[in-house]
């Protein structure tokens, strides 16, 4: 017995397979192109809808005062402004109103000004609420350094500079103070015109915001300054030789006393009076100096010098004379005077 196969059978039910596949296709073919006409419907309704809203309900209230900073008058500064999306918001608010007033300063825009600049700008909506007083005062926004703070960065400067000393600052006047724009306020000491302080004091200071420089400053002020001077501790004659023992410490105001006070003990001992001290008297600069090592009339030592040769000779000082001082000279040998310099005591030299 032979088996002979069913070829029609098997090719029907092949192509029904078929078919059911294609169909298959299809419908997917067709729900993602349905999705995808519903996704662009849905952005481009979603943007239409967007570019209607955008300035859909705008209400703009602007104040009759206002403070501002920075170099211009935007609307966002003086104005409350609602409704329509934020970024419709914010182009309205960069609106340029004109020059902002300086720090601490006035100023008044015309409420036709602002109506004018709203009404110029195509893309700004005929339907919008508006509310605008006949004037608007603006004030630049502003900050100040008190007296006070000022006063305190005088008495810390004085007291760096003198090292120490005892002072009393009085008679504090501050110049040149004036409202500031906002940031953060940095001074800088420029100096006071001086070496020594003591009585009238000007401080100039540099001021800057924010790193941006807004003139000086200057503050002036009386300081009394108490220091050691050195003072006599007994009469001393002209021509004195000062010792240790002539003089002690006292505490003064220098700042009412005389100029040219010694403070330092080491340039008054061993120095030679030019004048008679009174007891409890402050050496002062002019009434020293140095002590002569040749006195006229005393026997010294010549040393006369060249580049290659140097010969020394007696001789008689005819004149008394310092360390480095110039006297004149009697060479004992040749009877003749000459002009040297005093080295040491007892000793000149002569250059020839």
């Amino acid at each position: 017995m032979f088996f002979k196969p069913n070829h029609g059978i098997r090719n029907k039910s092949t192509a029904r397979k078929n078919r059911g596949v294609w169909a298959l296709v299809r419908g997917w073919c067709l729900a993602f192109f349905c999705l995808l006409l519903l996704f662009t419907t849905n952005n481009t309704l979603a943007e239409n809808s967007e570019s209607v809203s955008e300035d859909a309900g705008v209400s703009i209230t602007v104040l009759s005062e206002a403070q501002v900073s920075g170099e211009r008058i935007l609307l966002g500064q003086v104005a409350e402004i609602s409704g329509a999306t934020q970024a419709f918001r914010n182009k309205i608010m960069a609106l340029d109103l004109g020059a902002a007033p300086q720090p601490g300063k006035e100023r008044r825009v015309p409420g036709r000004t602002i109506a004018s600049t709203l009404g110029s700008c195509e893309w700004f909506p005929t339907d919008a609420r508006t509310t605008i007083p006949d004037w608007v005062i603006v004030k630049g926004a502003s900050q100040t350094i008190s007296e006070a703070s000022l006063e305190e960065v005088f008495k810390t400067y004085i007291d760096h500079q003198t090292g120490g000393d005892e002072t009393l600052v009085s008679r504090v006047n501050v110049r040149g103070l004036k409202p500031l724009p906002p940031g953060e306020i940095v001074l800088m000491p420029l100096g006071h015109g001086g070496d020594y302080i003591k009585g009238n004091i000007t401080l100039r200071l540099g001021v800057t915001v924010a790193g941006e420089d807004q003139g000086q400053v200057s503050i002036s002020g009386w300081v009394d300054r108490y220091v050691q001077a050195v003072c006599a501790t007994h009469s001393v004659q002209r021509g004195g030789v000062l010792t240790t023992g002539d003089i002690y410490l006292k505490r003064i105001n220098v700042s009412k006393a005389p100029n040219r006070i010694v403070f330092d003990p080491n340039r008054v001992v061993g120095k030679q009076l030019k004048s008679r001290v009174r007891t409890g008297e402050c050496f002062k600069e002019h009434m020293l100096k140095e002590p002569p090592l040749v006195e006229k009339g005393d026997r010294v030592k010549i040393v006369a010098r060249s580049d290659r040769l140097s010969v020394t000779t007696m001789g008689i000082a005819k004149a008394d004379g310092a360390r480095g001082e110039q006297v004149r000279v009697e060479n004992a040998v040749s009877e003749k005077t000459v002009v040297g310099r005093v080295l040491d005591r007892g000793i000149v030299e002569v250059l020839f």
